[in-house]
């Protein structure tokens, strides 16, 4: 289909696989020149590498091709025919902003628009810049898709209907043109539409050179007016061969869709144009809703090509063909290829287990994600010739799920699952390497705070460690030493003065001084490796104000000098970041600190050819700032935000096609062909994508035939996508709520497909199927959690076997063909009880009965902290601080708060003093009455092993026993604060007393727990009494280490020191939430384990529970007594009173 004048040629075909085999069939006629190459404009990067596979599969090797992309093609054709044209231009997007961002403060473009004066009057440079990239972005789109009005606009006309932005504009984009043309570049760097119209005068007057003999024009979908006028105008001397994707073989350019139908009807009959309405076709409802970015582009090529027009011959094949039974996905390709619309008189029947076009519903990505791998392995199960290579996945944003992908494919092998090859293309320079955000944060340093877990963010970073020459081993150790010193933010003093009017002004300052500090916290590292605690004997350890942290071994001190070295580091560079500069030495710098910084490993190419990029990016500055001929000194906040939008944008285009499933972005003009395609993330809101335009977007308030729009290439994108999958289809997305399990609505086109099916589809054998039940068998919801039974169900089970490990246990089954039974957390295991336990291991079972359980039996600790650094100074006592404060004070007097603030441990603020002062004070009450009770010379360590025969059970436990603190007059310990669970550890401790004195040289058997406050006292237990109560305690600890025992102690030492009564009303006051306090039952070791109400009224455990409060603590309930300081001091002093 030709012109005599034009040596242009269309092929059309709704695969893309007839194209390559047209294209294959004319490449087989030779160029005239052996030596060169066919050139082919493709649409992506991903469309060249599909395009060399099959060449490289059909003749053994893909060479002598040449490929671009349509932007890089016409650049090349535009420099050929303009020798003096820069090799880049100052009117790209790029150095485009960087000239508004200097011309804006001076444009006379401010008076033509009060809103743009406004705003820029009211913001600062990072504003004014962020305008300035807007404006480049649509004179960027004004020279492509608008190029007559820059023309009119040079000439100093308006035209006058396009709004009142279009004064404005123009007046600036004069100020841009005058500006390049005074510059070094004059009248040599033309803007594209200039550019054009220069290349068409060229080539009228002059033969074009340089030409390719032959060109293709491959599978794209979407091209500028500008550049279709360069084909046509190139076909005028060579071949020109464009292969065109095409759903649809008949006429669809006048079809619309069933909405745009309705709105017509609904006008029609307002103004009584009825008869109107009846001229308008859906044809197909998906080509009609889906296709109007492409009705556009074929409208473009045939009104400039229109000898082209037509489309019927061979190069259509329909997907249906020599098929007796087609299953539905190909069902929908061939009705959307003959244009032809179901209704409820022509539904098409499809067998129950059809699986080609499949809809999933899912709680969140992660279990998109955990899904989609257990429908893979099904798929490739079932179907023994699918290879992973033969899926692609797509996602409207690859960001959020690259993490989770590689938790799931990646983390297959460590579960016991299927291992799927894949590989993730289209992640932005960010998004690859993670170093990215540590960089930029580097770069942020003089408006960091550089709080402790913000460096330490820093110093996990791979790149970042490897510069300063941490080992992974020794981040655990790094972490331990921030905050066993007090480091919590700030570089030093001076850093923080930075902050004086943030922290309530030089008064709030000074109290701060340089506690908590990064210097700080290094002195007293620094001081500890060369003069430990020890040498100051019963003194307060300080040396200058510095209190030495002297746990750090000798071994250790090249570590801390490697973490010096990275706060010198930072230091130096927080002034060098601190000053603004020119884009050129913005751009050194950047360069400098990715030095100082970040080391990459150049043996691992992935990180080699990462670092590349990265040097390239900020390399581009220096271009960039030649380019739009900036002289001004820069923020360094514009400069971030520069950076961070590079990164965030700019990719490798590395990973697409190059081993096993494919994982990329759904991006316009990726129809590739694939067996299975899969679409994860289609929920509504982010797919069909809108990003918003510009207020002042003058192509936006008048669109024009040919314009682009993310939204109409995204609808058109999931037909393409759709039509390309050969076998299967799947389409998932966030359907439910992880809180609340609201059912949440996927994307519209999701809901087109899923309209189109029930409008003219049913299942087979079911004539009364309005297409409900088979979009129901063809749509599947699954659980919240990966382990939930009903994940194991159904069509596809889980191929997990750690999730299925857990399913099995939550029902009960050791096998498949076990019968259920309830699991509950009383379930036992026949495991052998230790011969040998400390009293310290007893305790701690009998004081945390659950966490000691799931520590011991299943190594899991529920409680640890969530890694996090504290960030800010103490301003109260919370967290157990009192007690170190007490501690502090017990040993060192009222010396300890010059220690306490020297060790960045003493609350600031008015408040906090007042906490410090009342809790020394309390210790000190307790250190005076130290002497009263200690005035003897204390005894020898007595540690032994007691043996502890059960008759019940013929079991014979050996009980290890230490007890320190031994006076005399018994066992005296001294606490500064005692908490109610503790008392029960001292019991323990007594009751080992009782059961050895025999052994021990004491005047009186009795055992003494001092606290600035209380006196718990425990008197005198017969030696068998007490040997038949630790028993009991090992009784407990047997069955609990056979299965979890409900024992609570809060809740137990509440109950039995309550009246019989009403003990359950005081239990249930410890084991519930309040308004003033979490519940013990709320626990989470207790919740784990009972996940139910253990001690609701109906509960079958609550016997349990309260047999064991009986038989643990009621004989110290009514042993111990307590009392007050200053009243025990008397009854002690008559104890040693001479009878």
């Amino acid at each position: 289909m030709t012109n005599a004048a034009s040596r242009l040629n269309l092929f059309q075909s709704n695969r893309l696989e007839n194209l390559f085999e047209l294209m294959q069939a004319l490449f087989a006629v030779p160029l005239s020149d052996p030596f060169a190459s066919e050139k082919i404009i493709v649409s992506s990067k991903g469309m060249e590498r599909w395009l060399r596979f099959q060449l490289a599969e059909r003749v053994g090797i893909c060479a002598g091709v040449d490929f671009a992309l349509p932007a890089g093609f016409i650049w090349r054709l535009l420099q050929d025919a303009m020798p003096g044209l820069p090799a880049d231009s100052p009117y790209s997007s790029g150095p485009l902003a960087w000239r508004l961002f200097g011309l804006l403060p001076q444009s006379q473009a401010r008076e033509a628009s009060p809103i743009v004066a406004a705003y820029l009057a009211e913001g600062d440079a990072r504003r004014r810049m962020a305008l300035a990239g807007k404006l480049a972005d649509v004179f960027d789109q004004y020279l492509v898709f608008r190029s007559d009005w820059i023309s009119a606009w040079e000439e100093g006309r308006l035209l006058g209907n396009l709004g009142p932005d279009e004064a404005w504009q123009a007046k600036l984009w004069c100020e841009v043109k005058d500006s390049i043309r005074a510059g070094q570049y004059g009248d040599a760097a033309p803007h594209r539409a200039e550019m054009f119209v220069r290349l068409f005068t060229e080539w009228a007057e002059h033969q074009p050179q340089r030409l390719p003999e032959r060109l293709t024009v491959f599978g794209v979908s979407s091209m500028p007016p500008a550049y279709i006028d360069v084909l046509g105008a190139l076909s005028q001397y060579i071949d020109v061969n464009l292969f065109l994707l095409n759903p649809c073989m008949a006429e669809w350019g006048a079809i619309v869709s069933p909405k745009a139908l309705a709105f017509h009807a609904v006008q029609a009959k307002r103004e009584a144009r009825e008869q109107e309405s009846m001229y308008l076709d859906v044809g197909h409802p998906l080509l009609a809703s889906m296709g109007k970015a492409g009705r556009d582009f074929f409208r473009a090529i045939t009104e400039r090509f229109p000898w082209s027009v037509g489309g019927e011959g061979p190069l259509f094949s329909d997907p249906c063909a020599n098929l007796a039974d087609a299953n539905l996905l190909r069902q929908i390709q061939s009705d959307i290829l003959h244009l032809h619309e179901r209704g409820h008189d022509q539904r098409y029947r499809v067998v129950a287990d059809d699986r080609s076009l499949t809809f999933h519903s899912c709680h969140s990505a992660m279990r998109e994600v955990e899904v989609l791998h257990d429908q893979l392995c099904a798929m490739l199960m079932r179907d023994t010739t699918l290879k992973a290579s033969d899926i692609a996945v797509l996602l409207p944003d690859l960001g959020p799920y690259a993490p989770l992908i590689e938790a799931v494919f990646g983390g297959a092998a460590a579960a016991g699952a299927p291992v799927l090859p894949y590989n993730i293309a289209d992640l932005t320079t960010a998004q690859e390497c993670p170093a990215i955000e540590v960089y930029l944060q580097l770069f942020n340093l003089p408006d960091s705070r550089c709080t402790a877990d913000e460096i330490f963010g820093l110093i996990e970073t791979p790149q970042l460690a490897r510069r300063f020459g941490i080992a992974a081993d020794e981040l655990a150790t790094l972490q331990h030493w921030i905050a066993a010193a007090g480091i919590r933010w700030g570089l030093d003093a001076a850093h923080r003065a930075e902050f004086a009017d943030q922290l309530g002004g030089p008064a709030a300052l000074a109290a701060l001084g340089q506690a908590n500090t990064w210097q700080a916290g290094i002195d007293s590292l620094l001081l500890g490796a060369a003069l430990p605690q020890s040498l100051a004997g019963e003194t307060v350890p300080l040396w200058h104000g510095i209190a030495p942290w002297d746990q750090l071994e000798g071994s250790q001190v090249a570590l801390l000098a490697k973490l010096k070295t990275l706060i010198d580091t930072l230091s130096l560079w927080r002034a060098r970041l601190a000053q603004p500069r020119s884009l050129h030495d913005w751009s050194l710098t950047a360069l400098q600190l990715l030095e100082d910084f970040l080391a990459f490993d150049d043996e691992i190419d992935a990180e080699r050819l990462l670092v590349q990029s990265i040097r390239e990016s900020l390399a581009n500055l220096a271009e960039q700032a030649q380019l739009a001929e900036l002289q001004l000194e820069v923020e360094r906040a514009v400069v971030l935000d520069d950076l961070r939008y590079r990164f965030d944008t700019s990719s490798r285009g590395s990973g697409f096609m190059s081993r096993g499933i494919t994982f990329c972005t759904m991006v316009p003009m990726r129809g590739l062909p694939f067996r299975v395609i899969a679409l994860l993330g289609l929920n509504e809101g982010d797919f069909p994508r809108n990003p918003p335009s510009a207020g002042f977007d003058l192509i936006a308030q008048n669109p024009q035939l040919g314009d682009r729009s993310r939204r109409l290439d995204d609808r058109f994108l999931f037909l393409e996508i759709m039509l390309a999958a050969r076998d299967a289809l799947y389409l998932s997305w966030v359907g439910r709520g992880v809180l609340d399990n609201e059912a949440y609505p996927p994307s519209v086109l999701v809901a087109d497909l899923q309209d189109c099916v029930r409008q003219g589809f049913g299942l087979a054998g079911d004539a009364d199927d309005d297409g409900s039940a088979l979009l129901k068998s063809i749509t599947t919801e699954y659980p919240l959690q990966v382990f939930s039974p009903k994940a194991f169900v159904g069509n596809t089970p889980s191929y997990n076997p750690l999730w299925a490990d857990a399913a099995n246990r939550l029902l009960g089954l050791e096998d498949d063909s076990a019968p259920a039974n309830e699991v509950t957390a009383t379930s036992s295991f026949d495991l052998a009880v230790p011969e040998q336990l400390s009293l310290n291991d007893l305790a701690d079972a009998v004081i945390k009965p659950a966490a000691y359980y799931l520590r011991l039996r299943a190594n899991l600790v529920l409680d640890e902290a969530d890694g996090a650094l504290p960030e800010d100074e103490p301003f109260d006592l919370r967290d157990f601080a009192d007690r170190q404060v007490r501690d502090a004070a017990l040993q060192y007097g009222e010396s300890a708060i010059d220690l306490l603030r020297a060790q960045g441990k003493a609350p600031l603020g008015a408040p906090g003093q007042l906490l410090l002062t009342e809790q020394i004070s309390a210790a000190l009450v307790l250190r005076e009455a130290l002497p009263i009770y200690r005035h003897a010379t204390p005894l020898p360590v007595f540690s032994t092993s007691l043996e502890l025969h059960d008759a019940d059970c013929g079991v014979t436990t050996l009980l290890q026993i230490s007890l320190n603190e031994l006076y005399p007059a018994g066992q005296i310990i001294a606490r500064s604060t005692v908490y109610p669970r503790d008392v029960i550890r001292y019991w323990l401790r007594h009751l080992a007393l009782c059961a050895v004195q025999s052994q021990l040289a004491l005047t009186v058997v009795q055992t003494r727990v001092l606290s600035p406050e209380w006196v718990w006292y425990f008197p005198l237990i017969e030696a068998d009494s007490a040997k038949e109560q630790l028993l009991e305690y090992l009784r407990f600890y047997r069955a609990h280490w056979q299965a979890p025992q409900p024992l609570f102690t809060k809740t137990a030492l509440a109950w039995i020191a309550a009246e019989e009564d009403k003990r359950w009303s005081k239990a249930e006051g410890v084991w519930y939430d309040s308004y003033t306090k979490v519940g013990e039952g709320s626990d989470a070791s207790n919740r784990l384990l009972w996940p139910d109400d253990a001690l609701a009224e109906d509960s079958p455990l609550r016997e349990t529970f309260a047999d064991w409060s009986l038989r643990l603590f009621e004989l110290m309930q009514a042993t111990v007594q307590k009392r007050d300081l200053a009243a025990d001091i008397e009854q002690f002093q008559a104890q040693q009173e001479p009878v």
